[in-house]
């Protein structure tokens, strides 16, 4: 646990966080917030194509995938293959809305033209793709996501570094501090589950129903995988991830190998330094344009439950060899996140 501070002590610390909190990264690539509506995002986000965990087909317009009506996380084709699954998904069935709140964050930030590409961005540089673009299978990448509060000086109250808040802003209706979600990092995936065939398929769908700026003559020339988001314990066969295919255009490839700068600068001072893209300012920038978003924008703005507050309690917490392995992973992934990320730095880690 954090030692005791003093009030000087939190007083100092309230104010390095308030400064720290007007941090805006900003970079050349992206496109005006104002030019993809919340509307846009909601519209694009309903054509987001579901991959049966059985047999690994992918949804089309015509076939509407359901839910397991307990879990509402793994997705079926068919009744058959939720059959078929019952044995190995048994284990991992719980009755938990977190699973239903996972699939609908996915969907909104897929949508989300800037942040989505962004991702891909990030996704290139921690897998090295630049050096091959083209693998024989599709690459797999597991992006854990978390939510945590809007207020870095929540965050920092509920590890512990905190004693108060002053001003505290408007708590959600649950009562507890307004969250919003945050990617904690990119880890290569060695689990295979479709094939480039079928990731291609899915392609041909989304720019079908126009739920992808690729155009149907390049699609032989995309880089494609899948991501595995995942939400609490870091466990593919688990009831809290879901697999989204990727495609990676050659556009996108183009962006990450001129590797322009982030611009980074601190509102309330003025101070401004450039930082070079790799993987970890790419996900800064993802976190701090949700961050900043306080009108909703993004729609990427949730309610904190209890499992969420006890992640960030965790993140302070020192795990010994026998706890939990998915617990501890989850709270090093926070830590690694908090000393990459300039607006954690004015808390212990």
């Amino acid at each position: 646990m954090p030692r005791r501070r003093s009030q000087q002590e939190d007083y100092n610390l309230e104010h390095e966080l308030l400064k720290a909190d007007t941090l805006i990264i900003a970079h050349s690539s992206e496109r005006p917030v104002d030019e993809q509506s919340s509307k846009d995002i909601k519209k694009t986000a309903k054509l987001t194509r579901r991959i049966c965990i059985r047999c690994k087909a992918i949804e089309t317009g015509d076939v509407s995938y359901k839910a397991c009506a307990k879990c509402q996380s793994a997705i079926y084709c068919s009744r058959e293959c939720q059959k078929l699954d019952w044995s190995s998904h048994k284990e991992h069935c719980a009755d938990s809305r977190r699973h239903k709140r996972l699939e609908k964050q996915v969907s909104i930030l897929i949508a989300n033209t800037n942040l989505l590409g962004v991702l891909k961005l990030a996704i290139i540089l921690q897998l090295g793709l630049l050096d091959s673009p083209f693998p024989a299978e599709p690459f797999h990448v597991l992006v854990p996501l978390v939510v945590e509060p809007e207020c870095i000086r929540e965050f920092a109250k509920l590890r512990g570094d905190l004693r108060t808040v002053r001003a505290p802003r408007p708590k959600a209706g649950n009562g507890k501090p307004r969250g919003m979600m945050q990617i904690s990092g990119i880890l290569p995936w060695h689990s295979r589950s479709l094939s480039r065939d079928q990731v291609l398929d899915l392609a041909r769908s989304a720019v079908e129903s126009g739920a992808s700026d690729i155009t149907m003559d390049r699609l032989q020339d995309v880089t494609v995988g899948v991501v595995i988001f995942s939400i609490g314990e870091l466990d593919n066969r688990g009831g809290s991830t879901l697999e989204v295919p990727l495609l990676i255009s050659a556009n996108m490839m183009r962006i990450a190998k001129m590797a322009e700068p982030f611009q980074y600068l601190i509102a309330a001072n003025g101070e401004f330094w450039t930082m070079p893209m790799n993987a970890h300012s790419c996900i800064e920038f993802i976190n701090n344009r949700i961050r900043i978003d306080h009108e909703n924008k993004f729609l990427l703005r949730a309610e904190m439950t209890e499992a969420d507050e006890q992640l960030v309690r965790e993140s302070a917490e020192e795990f010994g060899e026998d706890s939990d392995s998915n617990r501890r992973l989850a709270s090093e992934l926070v830590k690694l996140r908090m000393s990459k990320e300039y607006v954690y730095s004015p808390l212990p880690i």
